[in-house]
């Protein structure tokens, strides 16, 4: 299909600032031409703004889905679509966005104030070099980019909007997600670690 961005003129990169709080990554964006909005960066979330934001942009949710994170709560979210999607000057034509109310969440856990998520849907169109260090997201033009570097390359997959690799934990295989959106180094699964007894293992409390 045509590309539905557009890359700043006669750049083949972007950097993009952004503040990294609790191990998250934000950024800031604008919406139709307005804002900026900082939004949490997540490798495995898809377009979100809330309720404040739709409002404030004249946006009516339409429809009614079940919404999930990591977690055991529910619930239901509405879908809009904006007009465009700006970052660091690149900018997105027509993306859909779930609405979903994430600021008491984000004031009760982050104690900062969120106006939504992006992540999935400007992964899969760029190539991207995330440097916590100098907290900056580099975004490439597709066509033009080449690696080089001292790096491993390694296979993915999505699992549904996140990227999926194999490795292995103490010689034990097993699939693990790459998620920025995750403040630990390393999660294992419920029936992951207590198939192999690690909990035991690792005295862990």
């Amino acid at each position: 299909p045509a590309a539905d961005w557009k890359f700043p003129d006669g750049k083949q990169s972007v950097d993009v600032p952004f503040e990294l709080a609790n191990g998250h990554m934000y950024v800031q964006v604008r919406i139709d031409g307005k804002g900026s909005f900082r939004m949490l960066f997540d490798t495995g979330g898809v377009n979100v703004i809330v309720p404040e934001v739709a409002q404030s942009l004249g946006l009516k949710p339409e429809g009614v889905l079940p919404g999930t994170g990591a977690g055991e709560a529910k619930e239901d979210v509405g879908l809009v679509k904006v007009s465009s999607l700006e970052i660091g000057g690149i900018k997105l034509n027509d993306p859909l966005f779930a609405v979903v109310a994430l600021r008491n969440y984000a004031w009760r856990v982050e104690g900062m104030e969120l106006d939504g998520l992006v992540g999935y849907e400007l992964l899969k169109q760029f190539p991207a070099r995330i440097d916590y260090e100098a907290r900056r997201v580099t975004f490439y033009q597709p066509e033009s980019f080449r690696y080089a570097g001292t790096g491993t390359r390694l296979p993915f997959r999505f699992k549904n909007h996140v990227p999926q690799v194999d490795g292995s934990i103490d010689g034990i295989p097993g699939a693990f997600d790459l998620d920025t959106d995750a403040r630990t180094s390393l999660t294992l699964a419920g029936p992951f670690w207590k198939i192999h007894e690690m909990d035991a293992k690792y005295d862990a409390k």
